[in-house]
């Protein structure tokens, strides 16, 4: 019987060895990249902080009930530390009057439309110019703001042969308004902003009517940083 060299077997099991050993280290690595890989893209799809944060909405929002408080905007924004923020809201507003006399008689119709905003729900106030009372029109602090106001009053005088005389005005108005809040020292971490616009009206009767009406409006939501022990001066 004819005998094999052993030493050919050694070599080729060396050899199988270093490839099994490379492909170890080939795997090694790819899973390695693959990871980091993975926790750059999650570094990635992070919230940035401090940064400008903006929307625009657009349509028209009808108030269907005076005196309720209805969402027109909402932005988020993220800080990192406590820092302050400058909030801008601009709005398209109007009020729509519609007043109907018969005879001689005098009728009236008005609204107002106010805006105000909350962070994290809580409402954005800066301090009061003047106190309220009689012959002072101001707000007690500056949370709501008058985006829109109007009121139409007609005042008719008719003969005796007019007295079934009926006139009718309808009276439309829109424009943007536009105001600033300011909010210091807000926490760190993600805070939600909302802003609100509340309609009123006061009608002398049935036959007269008034409407509040936002249309297209934005919000823009600004980390800054303000001087140290900063505060709201109101003239």
């Amino acid at each position: 019987m004819k005998l094999q060299p052993v030493h050919t077997n050694v070599t080729e099991a060396k050899n199988s060895a270093r490839s099994r050993g490379s492909a170890v280290v080939r795997a090694l690595v790819v899973a390695m990249g693959v990871c980091v890989l993975a926790q750059v893209a999650v570094a990635q799809t992070s919230d940035p902080a401090n940064k400008t944060s903006a929307m625009i909405a657009r349509g028209d929002i009808a108030f269907a009930a005076p005196g309720q408080p209805v969402l027109i905007a909402e932005e988020s924004v993220k800080t990192s530390k406590p820092t302050d923020l400058l909030l801008s809201v601009t709005a398209e507003s109007s009020i729509i009057t519609q007043v109907m006399t018969t005879g001689s008689e005098t009728q009236s119709a008005d609204g107002t439309l106010e805006v105000f905003i909350t962070i994290d729900g809580q409402v954005l106030t800066q301090p009061a110019p003047a106190p309220v009372g009689p012959g002072n029109p101001t707000h007690g602090d500056t949370a709501a703001v008058v985006f829109a106001n109007q009121a139409y009053r007609r005042t008719t005088q008719l003969g005796a042969d007019d007295d079934s005389d009926t006139i009718q005005t309808y009276l439309q108005t829109k424009h943007a308004s536009g105001f600033n809040w300011m909010a210091f020292n807000v926490g760190s971490g993600t805070h939600r902003i909302q802003v609100f616009a509340r309609y009123t009206e006061n009608e002398t009767s049935p036959e007269a009517t008034a409407q509040g009406v936002i249309g297209n409006r934005s919000l823009i939501v600004q980390p800054v940083k303000s001087a140290v022990r900063e505060t709201v001066a109101i003239n």
